[in-house]
């Protein structure tokens, strides 16, 4: 588990999903912002996941252990990542790790060159799951459906 420690000010990347249009903002961020308010109300239910890829940290709207079965769910990646997705709800925060061990990670504002990446190789794709429920028998199974992925204008 490591520690994160963030700089500021900052300014990230902001991957909205809202009424099914997917959009790239520019954002800076205070610690008063909504985002910082939930990673606190978060942490204070046992943390919040995050991703990285390269040097860019990916930190989503809501927990892994959080998602709702069954609920549509939106998913992003960076093209590289191969079969790994983030999986998020209305957003997913980017901004750059400048240097990290084992034990800490320092989080900085997102570079141009990520921001580049970003506009270039970020893919999303919608996730409808599913439950079969058999017949006679005790077990259902959660299937998942995806949309075509598609690249952000």
């Amino acid at each position: 588990m490591s520690n994160i420690v963030f700089n500021h000010p900052l300014h990230a990347g902001l991957l909205l999903n809202k009424d099914g249009e997917k959009r790239i903002l520019s954002i800076e961020l205070s610690i008063e912002s909504s985002i910082f308010r939930k990673l606190d109300e978060c942490i204070s239910k046992g943390g919040f996941d995050y991703f990285y890829y390269n040097d860019i940290l990916m930190i989503p709207d809501v927990g892994t252990s959080q998602l709702i079965a069954l609920s549509p769910i939106t998913e992003c990646q960076i093209e590289g990542m191969k079969d790994y997705w983030v999986p998020f709800y209305e957003w997913v925060l980017f901004l750059t790790i400048k240097e990290f061990s084992d034990e800490l990670l320092l989080v900085q504002s997102l570079n141009l060159p990520h921001k580049e990446t970003l506009r270039k190789k970020l893919q999303c794709r919608d996730r409808r799951d599913f439950r079969l429920i058999k017949l006679n028998e005790e077990d259902s199974k959660i299937y998942s459906n995806y949309s075509n992925v598609e690249k952000l204008k």
